[in-house]
């Protein structure tokens, strides 16, 4: 059970179902996870079959939009075979057994690929059939340069140039075409003349008719795309002729079209030899822009070395000033005197400096090593009585609770005291004694009854409950079915669905008003207790221990 659980979920992974990461059988996967894995197979299926309809992929928040999803499930899967009973329940409340048999039969009716589809077997094969495809029809089809495959906007003149030469193109075939049907007439006519007269065969071919004006300027200023299209026409049309007038001398039209094919074939290979020169400029452009980049991403390192060079000439240029004022100097034997004599009062004045200044810095080291001495006892004494304050203020605080405590103790005491009869023998004791029992017992009994009423009370609210949320469900299902094609069952599910809302607010109230009413129970019964406490005395008390404990401290802050 464990492999096959295993190999289930790997297949639902593969579909796109997002599992938990942890889940190692169908046991650990909640509603979430079983609605998410079911609308993955479901869509998979749809896919493959070129259905147009995909479920929701997660469980919304909602619960009415849940329970439309969960039921919308229900019904695609009932629709694919799904033979044993299924409905919302079991994609929000999920059993182990029913979504392990959900789920084995998703699988079984995902697409599978043949072997001449595909080496290895996937559970959704839908989009990778629809990829190989998509390859296989990529493959089949010409090859294009990639500057021709995209249309590219002609601009406004040759836009113009291009219309005229299909006009005359137009034209010319036209033209052709009669000529040629007139041809086929001509021949007609004389084959019947010469049946009539009894000759046989055809005799001498008719001279060909002289080509069209408007078809010979339309060949000569149409270009080579007006050439190749009349070329290809007069060669389909030429047929009949060919055959009527056999093997005769090459006609002018023929010459030219010949012409013009050999033109085209010297601009095709013109062209061909164009496309590689652009190719090798391409190419050469691409090196040219690789050897930009490159010098640009240099251009920065270059630009600091040239930065700290010129800095280093700056400061040795600097440097060599100086010491060529020196080596000018040093020729000077009055400047060196000079210099000398500067020098060594530089010195004496260093000297003196130097020992004026260890004469006033010793005392204020002195005073310094005080200071510090002084302000590190300070903070010792502080940090020791920061430290026996804090333990003061703790004795405080367990102190006042023990005298709280203690008055309240003495104030019970002191009650009940008051309360106790006076001059009574030890038997009326003995009585109330039992009597207090008595009513324990009875107190008891009362209890556990009412616990038993309770429970039972408790066991009847769960069973109305459960059958008021299955009546809803039921209600809003059968509803929700006839809301879609009746607008007075749409007017009633939302009074259902209000009802259903203001009952729970009603219960929500209730509950509400319960808590509010122990709440008011309890307070009273804490005003009571306190009713009863003797608090001015304690109040005194706890003022006069409170005065005591501050003379305390002022005098330990004066120490």
């Amino acid at each position: 059970m464990a492999n096959s659980d295993d190999i289930l979920l790997i297949t639902l992974r593969q579909t796109g179902a997002e599992l938990p990461s942890g889940a190692t059988s169908v046991r650990e996967l909640d509603a979430a996870a079983l609605f998410g894995a079911c609308a993955a197979c479901v869509n998979a299926i749809h896919e493959a079959r070129g259905e147009e309809q995909r479920l929701l992929s997660a469980l919304p928040a909602n619960p009415g939009v849940r329970f439309r999803a969960c039921t919308q499930l229900a019904a695609a899967i009932a629709s694919l075979g799904y033979a044993e009973e299924l409905g919302f329940n079991h994609f929000l409340y999920p059993n182990e057994a029913e979504s392990r048999s959900l789920l084995l039969f998703l699988v079984d009716a995902l697409p599978k690929l043949d072997a001449t589809a595909a080496d290895v077997p996937t559970a959704g094969g839908g989009a990778m059939a629809q990829i190989r495809a998509a390859l296989q029809q990529w493959r089949h089809a010409p090859w294009l340069p990639p500057e021709w495959s995209g249309k590219r906007a002609l601009p406004p003149p040759a836009a113009a140039r291009v219309r005229a030469a299909l006009r005359r193109a137009a034209l010319a075939a036209a033209l052709k075409a009669e000529q040629h049907a007139e041809l086929e007439r001509r021949l007609a006519r004389r084959g019947e003349a010469e049946e009539a007269s009894g000759e046989g065969g055809f005799g001498a071919p008719p001279p060909p008719p002289p080509p069209p004006p408007a078809a010979a300027a339309g060949g000569a200023r149409g270009g080579a795309f007006a050439h190749q299209t009349l070329f290809a026409e007069g060669k389909e049309g030429d047929a009949p002729g060919e055959k009527a007038g056999g093997e005769g001398a090459e006609s002018g039209v023929e010459r030219a079209e010949r012409v013009e094919v050999e033109k085209l074939r010297a601009r095709r290979a013109e062209l061909a030899e164009l496309e590689a020169a652009r190719e090798e400029g391409k190419a050469a452009l691409e090196a040219a822009k690789a050897a930009m980049a490159a010098l640009e991403a240099a251009r920065p390192a270059a630009e600091a070395r040239l930065a700290a060079a010129e800095a280093e000439t700056q400061a040795l240029q600097r440097t060599h000033a100086v010491r060529q004022k020196a080596l000018q100097l040093l020729a000077d034997e009055a400047a060196a005197a000079q210099m000398v004599e500067r020098t060594e009062q530089k010195k004496a004045q260093l000297a003196q400096l130097k020992a004026d200044c260890e004469a006033e810095q010793a005392p204020l080291d002195e005073e310094l090593r005080k200071l510090e001495q002084a302000l590190q006892a300070r903070r010792e004494g502080a940090t020791a009585k920061i430290r026996l304050m804090r333990e003061l203020q703790a004795s405080m605080r367990a102190m006042v609770e023990q005298l709280q405590l203690r008055d309240e103790m003495s104030a019970r005491l002191s009650l009940e005291l008051e309360r106790q009869p006076k001059g009574q023998s030890r038997s009326s004791y003995t009585r109330r004694i039992m009597d207090i029992v008595k009513s324990l017992r009875k107190q008891k009994v009362d209890i556990e009854k009412i616990l038993t009423d309770v429970r039972e009370s408790q066991k009847e609210v769960n069973s109305a409950s459960e059958t008021l949320s299955r009546s809803f469900a039921a209600a809003d299902e059968i509803i929700y079915r006839a809301a879609v094609h009746e607008e007075a069952s749409k007017q009633c599910y939302k009074g259902l669905a209000k009802l259903h809302e203001t009952f729970g607010l009603l219960g929500e109230s209730v509950q509400e008003i319960g808590n509010v009413r122990n709440a008011i129970r309890d307070l009273q019964t804490k005003t009571d207790e306190l009713a009863l406490r003797n608090t001015a005395e304690a109040i005194e008390r706890m003022g006069a221990d409170l005065k005591e404990l501050k003379e305390q401290n002022a005098k330990l802050s004066a120490q």
